[in-house]
């Protein structure tokens, strides 16, 4: 189970009155510096303390060797926000690290003259203790309801109970994080979906024989469409892109809305229950976002590449899925989705093997120092 950090801050710091949002001061730092890192400087006021525990930093210098990702939490009760950032590196007051310009220029201005400083004086009342350098800040939720949804996820790692009805909680937690990445899909999932409106959507069929062409045909509600066109949904974009993978996942909800509704239209409402979001229930590792099924069972592994162009363009595709096209043959499908901003997305439909039908273009490469 990977160790997380839980901080507890404040928006406003009474020792620095003219900073008028801690965590706004850090943002810009990770807006201009190296991949969107920045580092968070945890302040004491405690004499001689130097660094988080040393058990707990030992199993946290593993995890990040070990290439595990770990997470930091931020949480302000006042401000009614929770943040995560993805752990870098931790650091104690006291490591030669902590003296370097590059470092140094990774925390806020306002602070910065306490980087190395381990000892508290009249002039500095509090030092900072450790030091978390983080890349990649989300905010996770803000108001209270939201945040104390968010936090049940997020449970005291000893302890096992959420976080928040911890009493007398300390300023720096360990916790484990129990589903808050599938309860953000499933919150942004219900804000998409709750936006989405009857739509049409043109499907042009590439590799597939008219047999198996399953979207064309008019449903008895709705107007007939040019060339065989289908219905699909509009969404409100402005809603959804609040959420970092707001054009993937409108993507893949159009497609699911879509493979639904073309069973339910041709009297199979047993296999549109039994359609399955994929990557959002399990994950990114099986080479397909959507689990459908062609009229007479058998199953689609559908992956879907979101585009807001009206054209076609270049994208990323994985090692995992070019595998599972080459495993599934017939039954994989790539389905391309166009213009996601506009009211009438199209769906470009290829069947089978990727290398039959693309260029595959080697572009991400793994460096092992010799």
């Amino acid at each position: 189970m990977i160790k997380h950090i839980f901080l507890k801050f404040h928006e406003k710091n009474e020792d620095y009155p003219h900073v008028a949002s801690t965590m706004t001061a850090h943002e810009n730092i990770a807006k201009l510096g190296i991949s969107s890192q920045f580092v968070w400087g945890h302040m004491t006021t405690r004499v001689n303390q130097s660094g988080i525990s040393a058990k707990p930093k030992i199993e946290i210098k593993n995890q990040l060797a070990n290439g595990e990702t770990t997470y930091v939490y931020f949480y302000s009760r006042i401000g009614e926000v929770l943040y995560r950032a993805e752990l870098v590196d931790v650091y104690d007051n006291n490591e030669s690290a902590v003296h370097d310009n590059d470092f140094q220029n990774l925390v806020p201005s306002y602070y910065r003259h306490l980087c190395g400083q381990t000892q508290i004086t009249a002039t500095n009342p509090s030092v900072i203790y450790a030091y978390f350098r983080v890349k990649n800040l989300e905010l996770l939720a803000e108001g209270k309801v939201d945040v104390e949804d968010a936090a049940k996820r997020i449970l005291h790692y000893d302890r096992g109970e959420p976080i928040l009805t911890i009493k007398g909680m300390q300023a720096l937690l360990y916790v484990s994080d129990q589903g808050v990445e599938q309860y953000l899909n499933q919150v942004a999932i219900a804000q998409v979906d709750s936006s989405v409106k009857k739509k049409k959507v043109i499907v042009v069929s590439s590799g597939i024989d008219d047999k198996e062409t399953v979207y064309e045909g008019e449903s008895a509600n709705e107007e007939p469409t040019d060339g065989g066109t289908r219905v699909a949904r509009k969404i409100n974009h402005d809603e959804a892109n609040k959420n970092k993978h707001s054009s993937g996942l409108i993507a893949e909800r159009l497609v699911v809305d879509f493979e639904k509704e073309n069973l339910q239209r041709n009297g199979r409402e047993d296999l549109a229950m039994k359609v399955e979001h994929i990557s959002q229930e399990h994950g990114d590792g099986d080479g397909y976002d959507i689990l459908s099924y062609n009229l007479d069972e058998s199953p689609k592994y559908i992956e879907v590449k979101g585009t807001k162009n009206k054209r076609n363009t270049q994208y990323f595709i994985t090692s995992a899925e070019v595998r599972a096209s080459e495993k599934y043959g017939d039954s994989y499908y790539i389905y391309r989705v166009f213009d996601l901003e506009s009211d009438n997305p199209s769906i470009r439909i290829y069947k089978g093997d990727v290398n039959n039908h693309f260029n595959l273009t080697p572009y991400t490469y793994i460096a092992k120092q010799n």
